[in-house]
């Protein structure tokens, strides 16, 4: 194995780890690194209240990184759409693959918002149907 295999392994095992380790220590309820910030918020008189997360405050939160993580997928869309069509030159092809681009980056966007949209109405729906 030379050198630069060497170092492009390493680096996707670090990327890899990286999005396997973080979520863990982010979603890590009742383990060593949020009893230990519990413990500091109880000695200085701050409390939390553990009964407000309920299944639809996590939906909420998951589907709205979600719609964050499309919106940043759309804006990397575009911008390599652009790129293709200012470097075109005049290339019908190019013009035609970079305005598609546009045109499906658009459509999958407005399904996601009418996505969310649908979701939202639902669970609005639902939370009115149980109270």
């Amino acid at each position: 194995m030379n050198k630069n295999n060497f170092i492009k392994l390493f680096l996707n095992i670090v990327v890899l780890t990286f999005f396997l380790i973080y979520p863990l220590c982010t979603l890590a309820e009742g383990t060593l690194f949020v009893d230990g910030l519990n413990k500091g918020a109880a000695s200085s008189g701050l409390t939390m209240d553990t009964n407000r997360a309920n299944i639809s405050v996590i939906v909420g939160k998951i589907i709205k990184g979600f719609i964050g993580f499309v919106g940043v997928l759309y804006l990397i869309l575009v911008t390599y759409a652009s790129l293709i069509w200012m470097t075109a030159a005049g290339d019908k092809n190019n013009t035609k693959r970079a305005r598609g681009i546009f045109v499906h980056g658009a459509i999958g966007l407005i399904i996601v918002f009418l996505s969310y949209a649908l979701v939202s109405f639902l669970f609005k729906q639902y939370q009115g149907a149980l109270q």
